[in-house]
């Protein structure tokens, strides 16, 4: 879905990774997200943008520690 509205969705994580979705903290990658300054969100961050039609709010769905 997010890569219909523009977004480059990846399995790797690399210093291009700007937004991480995930449904709860301790994965490996949300770790290094936080650990590295990018945003963590629910996956209800991407339905909402879709349904926008435009990036919804991040500190809406924000997963923090």
């Amino acid at each position: 879905m997010a890569e219909q509205f523009g977004a480059v969705c990846t399995n790797q994580i690399d210093e291009q990774v700007t937004h991480v979705v995930a449904n709860s903290l301790g994965t490996d990658k949300v770790n290094w997200a936080l650990s590295t300054g990018r945003i963590v969100v629910h996956p209800g961050w991407v339905e909402a943008s879709a349904l926008l039609y435009r990036r919804a709010s991040e500190q809406d769905f924000a997963i923090k520690p």
